[in-house]
């Protein structure tokens, strides 16, 4: 599933909708929007550049499975972060470019590296 979504979007680019059950409304944010998931129990926030915080009725499992696997990246059993948005990295937290951080355990950094890396190469001219 996640190699027809990842030939999609290289294809259409990584802006796509993702609808969302927030409360009793459906609300359609871009993908290129989202700066990370975030476990919340049996739900999920999705934290969003522009600073809103969607509290979805959905699990983050749920809600990464409808998103590229190429361009969304988990990196904590908490958190699942959008390489669009990562400004740098150490071997504690990912930083995002717009503010704000995240953190890495040590099960994920070295498969976290190894997929940033191959985003990055992707995506060089």
């Amino acid at each position: 599933m996640h190699k027809a979504f990842d030939d999609y979007f290289k294809a259409a680019g990584n802006a796509y909708p993702i609808l969302l059950k927030v409360d009793r409304e459906t609300v359609c944010v871009q993908s290129n929007d989202v700066l990370y998931l975030e476990a919340d129990n049996k739900k999920c926030f999705v934290n969003l550049i522009d600073g809103r915080r969607l509290h979805c009725a959905k699990t983050m499992a749920e809600i990464s499975k409808s998103v590229p696997e190429k361009v969304f990246f988990k990196v904590h059993k908490a958190f699942i972060v959008n390489f669009n948005h990562v400004g740098k990295y150490d071997s504690e937290y990912i930083y995002f470019k717009s503010g704000g951080r995240v953190r890495v355990t040590r099960t994920y950094i070295t498969s976290f590296k190894k997929a940033y890396m191959s985003f990055v190469k992707s995506r060089v001219i």
